[in-house]
């Protein structure tokens, strides 16, 4: 897929001359991945505080997960499908707290992690959830979340027009395993790094460009970050650095391309012709970049 994707995506030939210092650097833990899922969920808590009245929210993929696990014939021993429900419950009403007070507590960065160790129940099975993120304290973990939030730039996601948290691209998602975005603000689509390396890679480019086609595959109705304005243009945020690199569709990829490009992958991931067929008039209908 990728050399497929390479054939028509332009990466920009240099990294950025001044890669800027890291702001964030990670904490002595071992739970990077768990933090950089747990951020994920801070951030999109953010930009809805920032946002009152703008925001279009997707259900959390934790709360999917537990609905997941109330429908399983048996769970792990160890992994307590009440624990896992108070969690849940105990994270939606800080976040309902945060969106009143503006006031970002360690409370919630801890909720924030036990919700992002959930998530692995709908990724990869509830046999895959490490128990001991839903019980420790993760102190340092709770450090690392809330370094990341107050370095992250408030003006990034302060929306004039739309702010959309997690979406989904309607039933286009389920030709990819359920894909969904970070959030969109405005024109452009926003997919979250934390890591402490600054680089930006081929494989980033081609699924920004990805996300792109799915969106452009959606029924009507079927995303929250369809509709106006238009998504122009996508974007990586490096957490750890507070650094946001945004780019224009129409300068990665030119129109004729995306749409050979996306006839493929379509092709590419769904079974139906039935299906592809309805796929490819939507994309050949929508309103790109």
């Amino acid at each position: 897929m990728a050399a497929a994707f390479s054939k028509y995506i332009r990466t920009p030939a240099a990294q950025p001359k001044d890669t800027p210092e890291m702001v964030a650097p990670p904490r002595y833990h071992e739970s990077y991945a768990l933090v950089g899922t747990a951020f994920d969920y801070c951030l999109r808590f953010c930009v809805a505080a920032c946002n009152n009245g703008l925001v279009a929210e997707q259900p959390w993929v934790a709360e999917i997960a537990l609905k997941l696990m109330e429908q399983e014939d048996e769970l792990p021993p160890s992994l307590s499908l009440e624990q896992a429900r108070k969690g849940v419950r105990r994270a939606r009403e800080l976040y309902r707290e945060f969106l009143k007070t503006k006031v970002f507590t360690r409370q919630l960065a801890r909720a924030a992690l036990f919700i992002a160790a959930l998530d692995k129940a709908y990724r990869t099975g509830p046999e895959t959830v490490v128990v001991s993120y839903l019980r420790a304290p993760l102190r340092y973990e709770v450090d690392d979340c809330m370094q990341l939030v107050r370095a992250m730039p408030r003006e990034m996601i302060t929306a004039k027009r739309r702010a959309a948290l997690n979406p989904t691209f309607g039933e286009a998602s389920k030709l990819v395993h359920g894909a969904d975005a970070d959030f969109v603000i405005d024109e452009t689509l926003i997919d979250i790094k934390t890591t402490k390396y600054y680089q930006i890679t081929s494989a980033q480019l081609h699924q920004l460009v990805g996300y792109r086609i799915l969106l452009a595959a959606c029924e009507e109705g079927g995303s929250t970050a369809l509709g106006a304005p238009t998504v122009t243009h996508g974007a990586i945020y490096f957490s750890r650095h507070a650094k946001l690199e945004r780019f224009c569709y129409a300068d990665l990829i030119d129109r004729r391309d995306f749409l050979t490009l996306a006839r493929w992958f379509i092709n590419h991931v769904a079974d139906d012709p039935a299906e592809v067929k309805a796929r490819l008039l939507r994309i050949k209908s929508a309103e790109l970049f």
